[in-house]
């Protein structure tokens, strides 16, 4: 699973045409059902300025861009004034907030329809470029929230039925980072589960809380020691007086030390 916490690109307004700059998230495994979230923002000079996702499966030694996976519209329409070559895909231009990206990693296949990541050991990633001239007030790329599921703490497997569930692999796995998953379902109805890892280093007391939208506690699920490893936790939509919760946007938390990841889950009743 990757865990980028509250991660920033933006532009350094001095740099030379052609610069480049970005994040990257540790090497990660991918397997068949992986998929890559994040939450971006950005405002870059329209057509010119860009950023770009990318992936590698042979450790850096050479990168791949994803391509229309992100859905970008954007090409530059002056080779000459952007670092990026003529009709290469990047988000450019406003973005008008944060929004939600989707990758599907673990489906993608070359032409003949072998696996392009699933099963291999990747790096990821976003990539930003801009010129040197600054025609676009405050302007940057925010990262956030980004997470890949399924990518080796934990594995969907089906059993030969339409439906598929989820299953702890806890022998001879111990995850490299502390992170806080996307529930499933979601939204909700009537109970979802949340899935969440405790790396070596963060082993101690962690609790797993949610909240609703104005930060009153609605129900603690985790408050207790635990080692490192990865664990599982299903919410009924109870709150702590043994009520059932409203429909709406609720915020659930993993604390663990100083750490803290948050994730937000809808309920539908």
């Amino acid at each position: 699973m990757i865990d980028q916490r509250g991660s920033e690109g933006k532009r350094n307004r001095s740099a030379p045409v052609g610069v480049r700059k970005g994040a990257r998230a540790q090497r990660s495994n991918v397997s068949s059902t992986s998929m890559l979230h994040f939450q971006h923002r950005f405002i870059l000079e329209d057509g010119y300025d860009g950023a770009v996702l990318e992936i590698s499966a042979d450790d850096g030694a050479t990168w791949q861009d994803v391509g229309n996976s992100y859905k970008s519209t954007r090409v530059p329409v002056n080779p000459n004034g952007s670092p990026f070559a003529r009709g290469t895909l990047f988000w450019s231009g406003n973005s008008n907030g944060f929004q939600m990206v989707t990758v599907n990693l673990g489906g993608m296949t070359a032409p003949l329809g072998q696996p392009l990541y699933a099963g291999k050991s990747v790096l990821v990633r976003w990539r930003l470029g801009c010129n040197a001239a600054n025609l676009t007030p405050a302007e940057g790329w925010w990262l956030d929230e980004i997470s890949l599921t399924d990518s080796g703490t934990f594995e969907t497997v089906c059993d030969g039925t339409p439906a598929c569930g989820t299953t702890d692999l806890t022998e001879n796995r111990t995850p490299r980072l502390t992170v806080l998953e996307q529930n499933r379902p979601n939204p909700m109805n009537p109970a979802t589960t949340i899935h969440y890892a405790v790396a070596p280093e963060d082993a101690g007391h962690v609790r797993l809380t949610i909240y609703n939208v104005a930060g009153r506690v609605v129900r603690r699920l985790v408050d207790s020691w635990q080692e490192e490893g990865a664990y599982r936790v299903t919410w009924n939509g109870i709150d702590a007086t043994g009520t059932r919760v409203a429909s709406g946007l609720y915020i659930y938390e993993l604390q663990v030390g100083t750490l803290r990841l948050t994730r937000k889950l809808a309920v539908l009743q």
